[in-house]
This record gives C-alpha cells, sequence and structure tokens, in this order.
C-alpha cells in the first residue's frame, strides 16, 4: 500500500527527496509503520528488555531534577509507555511524585499507553502544541534516530541530493542549497568526494519547538549516533541509514515498505552546535556505560540488583546498550 501512495504521489506531483520518502514509509497516517504496529516485532529497547533501564534513568534525572527544586519530565515518543511505566514504579518506591508528560504522534502507540498507564498519574499529548513553560526535564530515548533526513552525496566535488522517481529509482540531482552548505559550516567538516551524508533538519526543527517549550531545565537526548568525526570518516562513505525488519538489520530502505524501520545514526555534533543557536547549552555527552557508572552505587546494585535474573539483565543492557547509546544533555540558558 505505502508503494501505490508513493507511486502515485511521484506521478501526479514529480520526483520526490529521501526525506519524504521516509516520511511516508515511518509516519503516513494510516499505513504509516509506527502509526499501526509495534516495532519490538523488529527490534528490541532495553525497556523491553529489563526495568533496571528505567530506574537507572530515574536515578540519572532524579540529580537534575534536584538541582531545579522540579519534578517535571516530559518524554517525546513514547511509544506504548513501557519506559514511562517503569520510571514511575521507580519514582514511586523512592517516594518521589513527579509530573509525567508523555507525547507521541502514533495515535495507535498512544492509546496502547493510555491502556498501560491507567491509574498512573500521566498527561497525554500527540504533539508539543499544547505544552508551554515546561520547567523540569524533557527527554527522548530513540526518537531523533527515526526522524526523516535529507540525504546527499558529493560528486565531483558537486553536491547532489538524492531524490526517487516513480519507480523507485534513486536519482542524484546536483544542489545549491544554502541550507546545505550553512550546515556543514556549522557542524565543521569538510564532506570527502564520492561521499553520501544525512542532513536531518526535522531535528533541528524539534530543537527550536523545543526550546521554545522549555523555560527552565534540562534536554536529555538518547539515541545511536556519533559526532560528525566519526560520521564523516572514510569507512562511512555510504551513509548512515540503517533498516530493521524481523529482528535482522540491513541497508536496503526501498523493501518492505511501511513494515520495517528505517532509521539514521544521529549527528550528535548538529544537535549541539544548533542547541547553541536556541538557547542549549552542552552540559554533558557520555556514552550509556559513562553513565551507569556515575550513578550506580552500592546501595542501588543491593536494592535492584539482587539476583541472578536481574544480574544478568544489567550485564545485557551494558552488553548492547553500553556504548552504542549515547547521552546528551542540553541546559536551557
Amino acid at each position: 500500500m505505502i508503494e501505490n501512495i508513493l507511486k502515485n504521489e511521484i506521478k501526479k506531483n514529480g520526483i520526490i527527496s529521501f526525506e519524504r520518502f521516509m516520511e511516508t514509509c515511518l509516519y503516513h497516517e494510516k499505513y504509516g509503520y509506527y502509526m499501526k504496529k509495534l516495532y519490538t516485532e523488529d527490534y528490541l529497547t532495553p525497556q523491553y528488555v529489563t526495568n533496571l533501564y528505567g530506574k537507572i534513568l530515574f536515578k540519572f534525572f532524579e540529580n537534575f531534577l534536584k538541582k531545579l527544586n522540579k519534578s517535571v519530565l516530559v518524554e517525546i515518543g513514547a511509544g506504548e509507555g513501557i519506559l514511562a511505566k517503569h520510571i514511575l514504579d521507580a519514582a514511586k518506591k523512592e517516594g518521589v511524585d513527579l509530573r509525567y508528560i508523555i507525547v507521541e504522534r502514533s495515535e495507535f502507540l498512544l492509546n496502547r499507553a493510555k491502556a498501560l498507564l491507567e491509574g498512573y498519574d500521566v498527561e497525554f499529548h500527540k504533539n508539543l502544541k499544547g505544552l508551554n513553560n515546561i520547567s523540569g526535564i524533557i527527554f527522548s530515548n530513540e526518537l531523533f534516530d527515526s526522524l526523516p533526513v535529507r540525504i546527499f552525496k558529493r560528486i565531483n566535488n558537486r553536491i547532489y541530493e538524492l531524490y526517487l522517481n516513480e519507480n523507485l529509482e534513486e536519482v542524484y540531482i546536483e544542489v545549491n542549497d544554502s541550507i546545505v552548505n550553512e550546515y556543514l559550516r556549522v557542524i565543521n567538516v569538510s564532506v570527502p568526494n564520492n561521499f553520501k551524508f544525512e542532513i536531518n533538519l526535522k531535528a533541528i526543527d524539534m530543537l527550536r519547538e523545543i526550546s521554545k517549550k522549555l523555560s527552565n531545565g534540562y534536554l536529555v537526548t538518547i539515541d545511536y549516533g556519533y559526532s560528525a568525526d566519526e560520521l564523516f570518516k572514510e569507512y562511512r562513505k555510504e551513509g548512515n541509514v540503517i533498516c530493521h525488519y524481523r529482528r535482522n538489520a540491513h541497508y536496503n530502505p526501498y523493501i518492505n515498505l511501511g513494515n520495517q524501520d528505517i532509521t539514521c545514526l544521529v549527528n550528535f555534533t548538529s544537535l549541539i552546535k544548533y542547541g547553541e543557536k536556541f538557547s542549549l547549552k552542552c552540559i554533558m555527552f557520555k556514552s550509556l556505560k559513562d553513565i551507569i557508572n556515575d550513578i550506580i552505587s552500592e546501595e542501588f546494585l543491593t536494592k535492584y540488583i539482587n539476583n541472578i535474573k536481574k544480574k544478568f539483565e544489567f550485564l545485557y543492557l551494558l552488553l548492547n546498550f553500553g556504548d552504542k547509546y549515547k547521552v546528551l544533555v542540553q541546559k536551557k540558558i
């Protein structure tokens, strides 16, 4: 169905960007991947492995909330609410009364979150429009890597953008786009020849919107990705788009349309640099493993990792997500 929708659009309006392709595959109101199914069929996030992840994040957030003397958490892209439940359960066990706000654009996932969190004190929103003057923490877990990206390639020292024709075949068209030049200047990279790279303008738009909503506090981004220096290394010249289907990772976004996940590694340098333009100052950028090492105490180990099952879950979390997940904390100034 997604294939027909895309081909009809291209036939009517002409070639489309990869960004438009990815947007349709993931977020089409009726047939988009995130709008109709649970992604756990195709890949796992740590909250589906263990509730320890939620407990760890609560302890991490608690340090910042104490500085603010606030107890507001806003989770953007909360899915069906599993992580929210684990964080709220951890807060309750520690005697902390959180005001928890979920923002989830998928009606399908939002309804599942409402059912899961029945009886919890949670606010539900489809977008950020109804939220203002937030004093607390706004955070996301694997959100930015799922935002649609534009794809470019430097060929013979000229920049070309990737489009798709009505057969969903790739077509590169030369561009002289000031936005592209500005982006490369801001992240301070020189693109090698015959190198494919992505620009996530939707992430920049989201940073801008979040900054407007956050009057005092922190933005915490947890995701797969690297700094620009790493993403523009020679061995990444084929780009950073990754797909997941039935627990297998691959690099072909043009199959299983609407039925597979399509992601792109986050360029954390762009989030940091553009964040500065929107009054969001980077105060921390670490791996999840480093965050865990910072906050795990003997008391935490005794309270939460006190049997073989929990020790195994904790080890799985560290080995599978500890180095891959990066944690960026930006303070509203």
